[in-house]
């Protein structure tokens, strides 16, 4: 009795010691997943790409674009990201990087005018303007932008090709870490989305412990306005451009091992509306010209494509100037006019800055300046067709999800929060929260672009001696082979390396291998490599060589058989 107590007394404490252990399996099971989830959530630095005029509906176009549907995938998308007003380049990313409106921070259009300086700051030179001057830079800013602010919290920040973050200036005396603006990369042969992307992404390589970036690229800016909105060509710089581009960066730091903790933002300043008429000069048209006649003034006008900005320098009566507008409402191609306080409803009352009238081109219409447009932008907020886009990708951020309509101010504070920067940053921008989510496995980018050898052919196809024999490649490759080549290896321990041609038709390769002997046994190994590094091996061909090839005779024996033999016949008849 006293051995079954015993045993009893055993079992129970082998079940107390194992619940104590399974509990303290999970406990630890539990705490090791916790870790993990934080590692694979970990944010060291936040990169923003800014690509230009990639409007809000372009996502629809990105289906061979494999950087773009994978980070897709990866990350949460905006239904759309609206501008600042007006809708132009220099507005909106200095919006974009303060996180405030023109009414905040000072810079009111490509080109504007200042009344404490009297002069108009512009990205563009004018000799028949008194007032031009292109020294623009940070030192124009009248709020601070993000990358000062993290900055001031001891955060290195980088800086690429981004409108008024200009090499020299600065704002109330520091400037980013790292900048090389928009001359540095025209000086240095870079101005390009693969430029820009690979210079930003060694610029991280060289100092991992830079925590954000601002880049631009030029997108599809430049050929929307050239050939319109919904040309061919916005989807072949989205194909062969923005998608190697962004390739380019992803490759470079997954590589590096700095990927897994870099949150991605994807965003664009402004869209793109179709034109119809690019001959819209303000100052030609007749009721323009009666409002000049009538009222006694001669406003100087800063002026961009869909919008004029209208300063009356040196008038104080305000009635003058509200009688000058009258003559602008509703008139043929104007969409909308503004004057003095109404400005705020817009957000580009700057005080120091202050626009007298705005005059607002209804879209498709445009202004030129020289040359021919079939698409522009610049045009009010409210016209769905200057709405950008807006995507996050990485640590701490949801996946496969999408969000509503965003604002381009609301881009600043949140790269700040993923930082772990959230006061004391003077913003009218939101923070995303609703972008956030925990990943359950590392931000990491696949080898989906390696080059592949999709066929190799030799002629003849079985190799014989006698005969320069030739092999041809045919690579899969959606960037750029740089280099091709065989290396042949003869069972005599002979080694031939022979380089392999382009011949200019879909990444196809060829080269002479050269004579063998009969019965030799020859192995070839190709290799291919593209212009970052990656390659592609294929070891697969072996064979033996064939006898010469023999004459054949058959033709001729035909020839005897029909000429000769008939011949021969009737001349022994004859005889």
């Amino acid at each position: 009795m006293k051995s079954k107590k015993i045993v009893n007394s055993v079992l129970i404490l082998l079940i107390f010691s194992s619940v104590l252990t399974m509990s303290s399996t999970l406990a630890y099971e539990e705490e090791s997943t916790t870790l993990q989830l934080e590692e694979i959530n970990t944010v060291s630095r936040v990169v923003i790409f800014s690509m230009d005029a990639f409007r809000y509906d372009y996502w629809s176009r990105t289906g061979d674009a494999a950087s773009f549907e994978w980070i897709k995938e990866q990350g949460v998308t905006a239904a759309y990201n609206v501008p600042s007003n007006p809708s132009v380049t220099a507005v909106n990313h200095v919006s974009i990087i303060t996180g405030n409106h023109p009414d905040k921070h000072g810079i009111l259009g490509n080109t504007f005018y200042d009344w404490e300086t009297n002069k108009s700051y512009s990205l563009f030179s004018d000799a028949s303007d008194p007032y031009r001057d292109t020294n623009t830079g940070l030192h124009l800013m009248t709020t601070k932008p993000s990358v000062i602010h993290a900055e001031e919290q001891g955060i290195k920040t980088a800086v690429f090709a981004w409108p008024y973050v200009d090499f020299g200036t600065e704002f109330e005396g520091m400037s980013p870490t790292y900048l090389y603006d928009y001359d540095w990369f025209g000086a240095n042969n870079l101005r390009t989305d693969k430029g820009i992307a690979n210079k930003v992404a060694d610029t991280l390589i060289d100092d991992p412990d830079i925590g954000l970036v601002y880049a631009w690229l030029p997108g599809v800016d430049s050929i929307g306005h050239s050939t319109g909105p919904d040309s061919v060509g916005i989807k072949q710089v989205i194909d062969f451009s923005l998608d190697v581009a962004l390739r380019t960066f992803f490759e470079k730091l997954e590589s590096a091992g700095l990927l897994e903790e870099t949150v991605v933002i994807l965003e664009s300043d402004h869209g793109m509306a179709a034109v119809t008429d690019d001959d819209y000069f303000l100052e030609t048209k007749s009721f323009y010209l009666d409002a000049v006649a009538n009222t006694g003034l001669d406003p100087y006008i800063a002026h961009d494509a869909a919008f004029e900005l209208l300063y009356f320098i040196g008038e104080t009566n305000t009635t003058k100037v509200e009688e000058f507008a009258g003559y602008l409402y509703g008139q043929d191609g104007v969409q909308a006019v503004f004057v003095n306080d109404e400005h705020n409803s817009i957000n580009i009352d700057n005080p120091a800055r202050g626009v007298n009238i705005s005059v607002w081109l209804e879209p498709g219409r445009s202004r030129n300046f020289g040359g021919s447009y079939l698409g522009m932008h610049g045009y009010l907020n409210n016209n769905t067709d200057m709405r950008g886009v807006f995507l996050a990708a990485g640590p701490g951020i949801a996946k496969n999800s999408a969000i509503g309509g965003i604002d381009m101010i609301d881009i600043a504070p949140t790269a700040l929060a993923l930082l772990g920067i959230e006061s004391g940053f003077a913003s009218d921008g939101s923070v995303l929260s609703s972008i956030y989510g925990t990943r359950t496995e590392a931000f990491s980018f696949p080898d989906m672009y390696a080059p592949s050898i999709s066929t190799i052919t030799l002629n003849p196809t079985e190799p014989r001696a006698g005969v320069d024999n030739v092999i041809e490649v045919k690579v899969y490759e959606f960037g750029t082979i740089v280099s091709a080549e065989a290396e042949i290896t003869i069972d005599n321990g002979t080694v031939r390396t022979i380089d392999l041609e382009d011949i200019g038709s879909n990444n196809t390769f060829f080269g002479t291998m050269g004579d063998f002997i009969e019965g030799q046994v020859v192995s070839v190994i190709v290799t291919v490599e593209d212009s970052i590094g990656l390659q592609a091996i294929d070891d697969t061909v072996t064979f033996t060589v064939n006898a010469p090839q023999k004459t054949s005779y058959s033709l001729i024996s035909l020839i005897a058989l029909i000429f000769v033999v008939p011949y021969v016949y009737r001349k022994k008849r004859n005889n």
